[in-house]
């Protein structure tokens, strides 16, 4: 029986070329948001407009008196603030529905030179920003009054604020990626990212976005650093918010005294969510159901629909990143629920990272052999019967990690039922189902006492130790060298056990042992702290005439891990016999 517990605004033209007698391509106008912003630099006065140049229309297509009338007010001179907006308003008008024809330059040669003849200079301005994956961003950036000859420098970060943090700012941000464009490279649509006009580029974040509620904004900024002939000296930038849903979910054939109610690690959990900043939290609940065989798969149509429901109440336009955490059997639910959201998902929940935690995974299925460690007794006998025939009614799907999935781990137990100090779990204790296809990381905690169900069981260690890190919005940090150990060869009339292996440099060593196969409480028997290199040794004491099963446990040295020194690493070293020869 398993118990799972608290599982940019447009550019600025800076003016119009008559139409070429060769090599004319036009330029459709774009007036939306249209503004009379004066530019008064001694000649000119422009209005708010961007050009889109389309090579394919015909250069004849604009009115003749339109394109007369726009040349003309192009030519006057602006005497006053008055005359400036005047003309200003004649051009937004005259061309609000024209195709100029605009002469054809290799490099805008012709444009940088008129505009530099009237004093003005290469606007850069970011006009959007988005993302459909949380993989990478999308960058809308417009040029106006001249080509930009030098690199544009693109950073991706993200922040407190929906702006860059100015200097002596209280906004906290993080650097994701920087991304030098050349003026000669080709942007998405296939122009070159120096020219005047719109473009748009892609920009991979290293590791994506992962939910991160304290640092709610992503931000775009575009810069050319270095480059005296660009107004913008004030960086420019857009952004968006990223919204959080939390979800938790409980395990299957739950304790019986719960009732309807949720096991008492789920809204600790729910708690520490909220506390870190996450949108909403959904702490669900299907402990009516939780010992039907076959019911888990029927919630996740459930869980599915909720996490729709939640996702649509939240306000703005931005993704929403999704943080989903199961243990034992509610990994069923999660992963049926995830695997609909491929299908029904809003596009915003399409747009989110999607982060999913296994606690001790357990599909109730009998084709995953091994998946439990029983007592040799009469009563560990009734329980694997049990535990099959459960098994053999539910036949759950086997567990595996969504495509739509961006990260998943899994935190796991082998404890054998002799180190367990539960009551059922010295009975029978349930593992965790390893490896979950698709996973990116696991953490095997098996140890002294740490199981499947009620007492110190996986879903509480992480309760106790990750759930901290995701209040205070830290990482988690493991030790980087996994422990080994082997059990040298004892000779005849040995009194001694010796075993030898590496571990983290400066991890402390235990080495226990329990006499005889009915004992099941072990004993340290000798210790070490593993040398610069990672090598340890350790021999016992004088030990007893007996068979001993043997263990090693390492705990990571303090600063090494976050929390730390709480991953302790367990290996089972096997049995052999002290003091006396083999039988024969």
């Amino acid at each position: 029986m398993f118990y799972n517990i608290f599982s940019k605004r447009t550019g600025c033209a800076r003016g119009f070329e008559p139409a070429s007698r060769s090599r004319a391509r036009t330029v459709r106008p774009n007036v939306e948001g249209l503004e009379n912003r004066e530019l008064l630099t001694g000649t000119v006065a422009v209005a708010h407009v961007s050009l889109v140049s389309d090579t394919s229309a015909s250069s004849t297509s604009a009115s003749p008196a339109r394109i007369a009338s726009s040349a003309s007010v192009l030519s006057a001179s602006a005497t006053s603030s008055e005359t400036s907006k005047s003309i200003a308003t004649a051009v937004a008008r005259s061309v609000a529905s024209a195709t100029i024809p605009v002469a054809s330059s290799p490099s805008g040669t012709l444009a940088n030179a008129l505009a530099g003849s009237r004093g003005l200079k290469p606007v850069l301005s970011v006009a959007s920003l988005s993302t459909t994956n949380s993989k990478s961003v999308t960058v809308d950036y417009a040029i106006t009054g001249g080509n930009i000859d030098v690199p544009i420098e693109l950073t991706i970060e993200r922040s407190t604020s929906a702006n860059p943090p100015a200097s002596g700012s209280s906004s906290k941000s993080v650097v994701l990626a920087t991304e030098t464009i050349a003026p000669s490279s080709l942007d998405a649509s296939g122009k070159p990212a120096g020219d005047v006009g719109s473009h748009q580029v892609d920009v991979s974040i290293p590791g994506g976005l992962p939910p991160d509620p304290a640092l709610p904004y992503v931000i775009a900024s575009a810069q050319t650093p270095g480059d005296a002939s660009a107004t913008n000296s004030a960086t420019d930038s857009a952004s968006f918010q990223v919204y959080t849903i939390g979800v938790i979910t409980h395990g299957g054939f739950e304790n019986i005294f719960y009732g309807t109610h949720l096991p008492p690690w789920v809204m600790p959990m729910a708690h520490a969510m909220k506390v870190a900043g996450y949108n909403a939290v959904i702490p669900f609940n299907w402990v009516s159901k939780s010992s039907t065989p076959g019911a888990a798969i029927e919630q996740s149509g459930r869980l599915a629909a909720d996490i729709v429901r939640v996702a649509d109440s939240l306000p703005g336009t931005g993704p929403i990143d999704l943080r989903i955490i199961g243990h034992s059997e509610g990994n069923v639910v999660n992963t049926g629920a995830l695997s609909d959201l491929i299908r029904f998902a809003p596009p915003r929940l399409q747009a989110g990272y999607i982060y999913e935690t296994f606690l001790d995974p357990f599909a109730a299925t009998n084709r995953v052999k091994h998946d439990f460690s029983a007592a040799p007794t009469a009563l560990g006998s009734f329980a694997s019967y049990v535990m099959n025939g459960y098994q053999h009614q539910s036949n759950d799907p086997l567990l595996f990690v969504p495509k739509n999935v961006a990260y998943a781990d899994v935190f796991y137990q082998h404890t054998p039922y002799f180190l367990m100090k539960d009551v059922y779990d010295r009975t029978l204790n349930l593992w965790g189902q390893t490896p979950i296809p698709g996973a990116n990381a696991y953490y095997d905690l098996t140890g002294i006492g740490i199981g499947h169900t009620d007492g110190f069981s996986v879903q509480y260690w992480y309760l106790k130790n990750v759930m901290p890190l995701i209040e205070h919005n830290l990482p988690l940090v493991v030790p980087q060298d996994p422990l080994t150990a082997r059990l040298d060869t004892t000779e005849v009339g040995d009194s001694r056990l010796t075993a030898s292996g590496t571990a983290n440099p400066g991890a402390k060593i235990a080495l226990l042992a329990i006499r005889g196969r009915s004992g099941v409480v072990p004993r340290r028997i000798g210790a070490a702290i593993a040398g610069p290199t990672g090598n340890w040794t350790i021999t016992s004491g004088k030990l007893g005439a007996g068979v001993y099963r043997a263990f090693t446990i390492a705990t990571a040295p303090a600063g090494i891990t976050r929390p730390p020194t709480v991953f302790v690493h367990m290996i089972r070293l096997g049995s052999t016999r002290i003091g006396k020869a083999p039988r024969k």
